[in-house]
């Protein structure tokens, strides 16, 4: 399991960098749990760190009707240097049919960038967003071109992922995920705390902000937390592995569909 630190700013990825963070995410969380950043910001954070390190962008949450508007800023990120993983938020679309049209369109960024992994992002709250939900939304990813599905919370500070579905309830999603061929990505306030439960789960990744900050989500990422977060990850999965006698790989640097 990797750690994806979410960064808003050039001192955020430096500081990142310093603890250790080998896959960074570049968000704007005024906008929302997956809200877009400026390209400016995206350069910036590229330019920060090393090439080794993977620097990745959300795109913010589409509506219905906003397919087109998501492939394109899918490009715009891209070129700014997200050149790891976008990832597009389904909010507040209920049709099935916008759904397939936004995973179909952000799919098809495959053709112009084959080694960017598209992401959809999902929401464990999504009653009250009035969205389509997680496990809706796996079917109509199922045989899509997308590369992972995201699954995050609108409202962390409300509410923990643990607290509006169950780790049996993620497990069950994540092993579906897998059966289709889709890295998981699991997001809401998690921390530290989380991680023994989250290996058991199975997740390929874990999204964090507040957890790793100084001044919670909106104040500065803290080389110092990172840094026992990924230790704690490979203590845990070290734990687990001799447990269940299942080996992990490090994540980042492959692209593409989960091997199934």
């Amino acid at each position: 399991m990797e750690a994806v630190i979410v960064t808003a700013c050039r001192e955020d990825a430096l500081e990142a960098r310093r603890g250790g963070a080998r896959v960074l995410s570049v968000k704007n969380l005024r906008e929302g749990s997956l809200g877009a950043n400026i390209p400016r910001t995206i350069r910036e954070v590229r330019k920060a760190v090393p090439r080794r390190v993977a620097v990745g962008a959300s795109l913010g949450d589409f509506p219905e009707r906003m397919a087109g508007t998501a492939a394109q800023a899918a490009i715009g990120a891209i070129v700014s240097g997200a050149r790891h993983h976008v990832t597009a938020g389904l909010c507040r679309v209920s049709s099935k049919e916008e759904a397939s049209l936004i995973i179909r369109h952000l799919g098809e960024i495959k053709d112009l960038y084959p080694r960017v992994m598209m992401a959809i992002g999902v929401y464990a709250d999504y009653e009250r967003l009035g969205t389509i939900g997680p496990t809706e939304a796996l079917e109509l990813l199922k045989g899509s071109r997308i590369d992972a599905v995201v699954l995050d919370v609108q409202f962390p500070e409300e509410a923990h992922l643990f607290q509006l579905m169950k780790p049996s309830v993620l497990q069950e999603f994540v092993g579906r995920a897998h059966r289709y061929g889709l890295r998981t990505i699991l997001l809401g306030s998690l921390g530290v705390p989380d991680v023994e439960a989250l290996i058991e789960i199975g997740t390929d990744l874990i999204g964090v902000r507040g957890s790793v900050c100084e001044g919670g989500r909106t104040g500065r990422v803290s080389a110092q937390k990172v840094r026992e977060l990924l230790r704690t990850i490979e203590h845990q999965e070290s734990l687990y592995s001799r447990r269940s006698g299942r080996s992990f790989r490090l994540w980042p640097f492959s692209v593409g569909k989960r091997t199934r």
